[in-house]
């Protein structure tokens, strides 16, 4: 465990070279990227934590993107470098996009992997793809599993059937459901913590400017996103 910015912070690294650092997205969900490390460890320093309130690092607020980039910063200087690589899944694409954008002195290059982006009006699209790959009886489940969950009256069987249903909800190809996998999340999900960080990522998106913001950005980036993402 590091302590950092005031929260105690679970990380893990491996490798040697560069420094790269994994950030995992959620928000609130504990890290999943383990397996890429042996794509990166030969020619890199990989460095993985779990983000405030998530997984085994610990669940001080405030929840907000400005905190959690205050926390990959302390982070940074805590690993002793002074600029890193960053790969950031899903929302931590959001939050490594936006690290970059505070403190580009200290981004060797981002990649941005099946992310965010940087405007809203997907939701309505991204709901029809939910309801398209799981039906109708998995997608009521669905519904009605992470209500019980946002108002904490769920177990962790409750939690883990969630999980699996949100990893269909992701998979375009139901025939690789088998890369799954078993528990999806090894930690539970923190419902406080992914409630106050989408707010405010949108917040981000819209008064602090995030498109105009990001076109300026002299970091190399590399965005990937699957066909059927």
């Amino acid at each position: 465990m590091t302590l950092v910015n005031g929260a105690r912070h679970w990380t893990a690294s491996e490798g040697t070279g560069p420094p790269v650092v994994l950030l995992h997205g959620g928000p609130g969900v504990c890290d999943y990227l383990a397996p890429v490390v042996p794509m990166l460890s030969d020619r890199w320093t990989v460095r993985r934590y779990e983000q405030r309130g998530c997984g085994r690092s610990e669940a001080v607020g405030p929840y907000a993107m400005a905190t959690l980039a205050a926390d990959l910063d302390a982070l940074v200087d805590a690993w002793g470098h002074e600029r890193v690589a960053l790969v950031g899944h899903s929302f931590g694409a959001a939050l490594a996009l936006y690290y970059a954008i505070q403190r580009p002195e200290r981004v060797l290059r981002l990649v941005l992997w099946c992310g965010m982006g940087i405007a809203f009006g997907w939701e309505a699209e991204h709901r029809a793809n939910v309801e398209a790959r799981l039906g109708a009886e998995e997608l009521r489940r669905f519904d009605a599993l992470r209500a019980a969950l946002r108002a904490g009256a769920a177990d962790a069987a409750a939690h883990e059937e969630w999980g699996r249903l949100l990893a269909l909800a992701d998979l375009a190809d139901r025939r690789n459901a088998h890369l799954i996998p078993d528990p999806v999340f090894a930690y539970p999900t923190n419902f406080e913590a992914n409630r106050e960080l989408n707010a405010d990522w949108k917040r981000v998106v819209g008064e602090e400017r995030l498109a105009e913001r990001a076109r300026r950005l002299a970091v190399p980036t590399r965005v990937w996103n699957a066909a059927g993402d």
